[in-house]
Parts: C-alpha cells; sequence; structure tokens
C-alpha cells in the first residue's frame, strides 16, 4: 500500500491545496503528516519549488529519493517521474549542471523501462538537458536533446525557441 488509509484523505487535501496555489497551506500539511509516510516529502518538494525555493525543493525530493531506494524501490511510475521532475527542474534553477549531466542517465534508464510511452510528457525535461549540454560545451547531446524537446513539443513557442537556439548554435559554429 503506498500511503497508510489513515494519511490518504490528507495527501489528497495537500496536494489540493498545492495544485490551487495554496503552495503554504499545503507545505504546512505535507510537513504536519511526514512523521506518517515519506511520500509527503513529495508534495513538501513540489511546494518549495512553486514557491521558487529551489534548494528546499532539492533536499526535500532528494530525502524521497533516498527513502524509497533503501525502503521502497517499487515505486509507483508516476510518484518517481513526479520526483525526477522537481529534482531536475530544481538543479537547472540552482544551475547545478555537472549533477544535472550525471543524472541524464538515469532518468532516461528509467524512462526507457516503460518503452517511453511517456517522452511526450518530458519535452521541457529534454530542453533542459539540452541547455545543460550546451552550457557544458557538448553540441552531440545538445544537438540530440533539442531534437527531442522539439519531437515531442506540443508548444509553438517552445518549438520557436528551439529553432531560434538552434540557429545561433549553427551560426556559431560556421
Amino acid at each position: 500500500m503506498l500511503l497508510k488509509k489513515i494519511n490518504f484523505k490528507t495527501f489528497i487535501e495537500a496536494d489540493r491545496n498545492i495544485k490551487t496555489g495554496k503552495h503554504e497551506e499545503g507545505k504546512a500539511l505535507a510537513t504536519k503528516n511526514l512523521k506518517y509516510d515519506e511520500l509527503f516529502y513529495v508534495l513538501i518538494a513540489q511546494a518549495e519549488l512553486n514557491l521558487k525555493n529551489f534548494k528546499e525543493a532539492r533536499e526535500n525530493i532528494l530525502n524521497y529519493i533516498e527513502y524509497a531506494k533503501s525502503k521502497n524501490p517499487n515505486v509507483p511510475f508516476e510518484i518517481g517521474i513526479t520526483s525526477a521532475i522537481i529534482y531536475l527542474e530544481s538543479l537547472y534553477q540552482l544551475s547545478l549542471y555537472d549533477e544535472i549531466a550525471d543524472f541524464e542517465k538515469s532518468f532516461f534508464e528509467y524512462l526507457d523501462t516503460n518503452d517511453g510511452i511517456y517522452n511526450d510528457l518530458f519535452n521541457n525535461s529534454y530542453l533542459y538537458f539540452a541547455l545543460v549540454f550546451a552550457n557544458k560545451g557538448d553540441i552531440f547531446n545538445t544537438a540530440y536533446y533539442l531534437n527531442q524537446a522539439y519531437k515531442y513539443s506540443n508548444s509553438d513557442r517552445q518549438r520557436e525557441f528551439i529553432d531560434n537556439y538552434v540557429q545561433r548554435i549553427s551560426s556559431y559554429l560556421q
């Protein structure tokens, strides 16, 4: 069982608060109930991310990831992906590019376990990876992830950004 029955209602309430912009309320409720279930770390991390407290978001999601690795390795895919995205966005906002590059392999190994059926949900992740590798001077991986971001994007603005970015790289390389 993912959540103990007594905390399921509280988890939903905290999640609803965070999703409706009541980040502090959701975070407070999740923090209060953390002693009952470590899954509340995910909600705390999401609230911190939404509040632009990137260091705290990273710390909380790492607490959950460490717990999941040691005590509950069979985390539902959606929770695993949510955790990965919170972690990735926190790292990007904190400019921890080397840590993102280190995370890249395990992130995509995790995605590959589901035959790529969720790839379209990760176009922003692909874009983060592209920008990280561009910052590190790795043109090959930059091009690969820009292509993936473009391929799975459903936003004209994002595709325009990618096109412009590719043109700037092309101009730089000439």
